[in-house]
């Protein structure tokens, strides 16, 4: 199948770019760090995997008429974009609820409908050529400046660009659509629809093999530092096995002092005791959150969140934390002069958070115990959201949190910081 002037542009800028790299010593030497570690077959094997996986289901579909070379491009484009992304990305199942539901639901959007559609019909070679490098510098611009409140005007003006090429690529797919609907409305063109949301979600057993058998090797392998008896890591390996039972969130978040008291159980059943108190504990933690998380939403103080509670306007978000982290650190390494944590840090650092992009006027405010055994900070952003940083015990102890409103005591003296430090909420760090 002949390649079509929006794929040709493409490939041209990929060639210029990967010329330039090329050029540049610093950039060159770290893509070949980069192939040396892809020739590692614990890197590739996974690549090769997929790539015979999804063979063998073109093959089905091939029988089924479902699949002809006339999908080539496309599915190569969809292996590259798409499933490629996919198993780098692989540690999304970990982290992320109901991560493989939401990968399938996301094939049947209506951004798919719409760039399936914007995809029919292309422009010229030479337009291809100009709009591809220009898009993607406004959309570089829209995503840079959002994190400036200095920049705002740039984004504005990036955005409106952005919408102005979109509305007129649109208005010509439309008109095209319509001028050649008898050569649009074809079964090649239904296939060729279907094509990426069918091999997604065929794909997606085999994403979920490979993030479960990862999970459990890193799981496994932060035991091996508990213990060196052989009887004892095969109990917890299988306890662990038997009771999570290939939840991948469950099984990446099994750590902390639930490491040293699986590793040591005596016998198996108290080994899956552990492995049970640890899940019982992680859905408390878990209904916890929701339920705070729920509150948060419908808080009229809240601002635009995404799906996972984040906020979508992060003005001085970066600023804010990376601030809040270098005042705890210098915390937790002058605990021991005084044997508890200081009431005049702030005036120890300057009150100077410059380096981490604050201005003079940071308004960064700290308390601290009488008894100088907790602390906490807070700042409030340009956009009106909180962040907040504490200790109610000695160092390493650290509580994180963000919400609307700055908490009013330290961790473990006001509800909003939550019952433990894994349990906070705080979704935007």
């Amino acid at each position: 199948m002949p390649l079509n002037s929006r794929e040709i542009a493409g490939l041209f800028w990929f060639g210029a770019l990967a010329v330039f790299c090329l050029l540049k010593q610093d950039i060159r030497l770290a893509i070949i760090g980069i192939l040396k570690m892809f020739a590692k077959p614990a890197i590739w094997a996974p690549f090769v995997g997929l790539l015979a996986y999804v063979t063998v289901f073109i093959w089905i579909a091939r029988q089924q008429d479902v699949w002809n070379p006339g999908l080539v491009s496309g599915t190569v484009t969809w292996f590259i974009a798409s499933a490629a992304v996919l198993l780098i990305n692989i540690g999304d199942a970990s982290k992320q609820p109901r991560f493989f539901r939401r990968v399938a639901l996301r094939t049947l959007q209506l951004s798919v409908l719409i760039g399936f559609v914007m995809n029919l019909f292309v422009l010229s070679l030479p337009a291809e050529l100009v709009l591809q490098p220009l898009i993607a510098i406004l959309a570089g611009v829209s995503i840079v400046a959002a994190h400036r409140q200095e920049d705002q005007a740039a984004k504005r003006l990036a955005d409106a660009l952005l919408a102005l090429l979109t509305l007129a690529i649109a208005v010509f797919v439309v008109v095209e659509t319509l001028r050649n609907w008898g050569v649009v409305s074809t079964k090649q063109t239904l296939l060729a629809f279907a094509l990426p949301i069918w091999l997604t979600v065929a794909i997606l057993p085999f994403i979920y093999v490979i993030s479960i058998y990862a999970s459990y090797q890193v799981t496994f392998a932060r035991l091996r530092f508990h213990t060196d008896d052989e009887k004892s890591l095969k109990r917890a390996d299988w306890a662990l096995v038997w009771v999570l039972r290939g939840r991948t969130r469950d099984v990446t978040s099994f750590g902390d002092h639930w490491l040293g008291d699986v590793s040591a159980a005596p016998t198996f059943r108290t080994a899956c005791s552990v492995v049970k108190s640890y899940k019982h504990e992680r859905r408390s933690k878990e209904r916890e959150k929701r339920r705070r998380l729920a509150e948060l939403r419908c808080d009229p103080r809240t601002g635009r969140m995404d799906a996972e509670g984040r906020q979508m306007d992060r003005r001085e978000f970066d600023e804010t934390t990376m601030a809040l982290d270098w005042l705890a650190t210098c915390q937790m390494g002058r605990y021991d002069e005084l044997g508890g944590y200081r009431a005049d840090m702030l005036e120890l650092l300057d009150n100077d958070f410059k380096d981490q992009g604050l201005p003079h006027e940071h308004g960064i405010q700290m308390l601290v115990t009488d008894d100088l055994e907790s602390w906490w900070a807070w700042r409030r952003t340009v956009t009106g959201w909180c962040f907040a940083i504490g200790s109610n015990a000695p160092p390493p102890d650290q509580w994180l949190f963000d919400g609307p409103n700055p908490p009013t005591g330290p961790p473990g003296g006001d509800p909003i910081w939550g019952s433990s430090p894994d349990a906070s909420l705080a979704m935007n760090w």
